[in-house]
């Protein structure tokens, strides 16, 4: 039996110092598992409400680089890729980036959508509120497969703007003082 109440929590049981959370879950294995299943239960709901999405296609992204390229040398060297048909330059308001210094200005992202050999398609920068820049590329799309055929057909255009941008890089930083 318990004989008093110690430091708030601790009980004495048969001459034993235990704490109360310890004597719940000996005396009550059924709620600890409860517990447990209660949290397996959530996890569950947050898979359905995230994890059901599926990305089918081919993707590549950089690390962040520093110094954010010139759009017009992009929009030069993309379009001199033989197979381009089309490409398009806009820009957009990302996202926002919380720092302990407060709130920092929106990300920009410099999106390039562009046709080659029929297919459509967008590359982009995103340009952070610090100057450095990040490359995505994405062909593809969630819960839908493209043809094996337009993946084939594209993966070129792939490996054409990463070297592109990955030279117009190293020629900015090398000319830059």
């Amino acid at each position: 039996s318990k004989v008093g109440l110690v430091m708030g929590h601790l009980f004495f049981v048969n001459g034993k110092e235990m704490t109360q959370n310890s004597e719940h879950y000996r005396k009550s294995p059924a709620l600890y598992a409860n517990r447990i299943m209660r949290k397996l239960q959530i996890l569950l709901v947050i898979f359905f409400l995230v994890g059901c999405d599926t990305f089918y296609g081919i993707s590549q992204q950089s690390n962040p680089f520093s110094p954010f390229p010139n759009m017009q040398c992009v929009l030069d060297s993309a379009g001199a890729i033989d197979g381009v048909s089309y490409l398009e330059y806009s820009t957009e308001e990302g996202g926002r980036v919380v720092s302990l210094s407060g709130i920092k200005q929106p990300e920009i992202v410099h999106r390039f959508r562009y046709i080659y050999k029929e297919i459509e398609g967008d590359f982009y920068f995103v340009q952070s509120y610090n100057d450095k820049a990040i490359f995505g590329h994405s062909y593809g799309g969630l819960n839908w497969k493209p043809a094996q055929e337009n993946i084939d057909n594209i993966y070129p255009f792939f490996g054409s703007v990463q070297n592109s941008v990955s030279f117009l890089y190293h020629k900015q930083k090398r000319d830059d003082p």
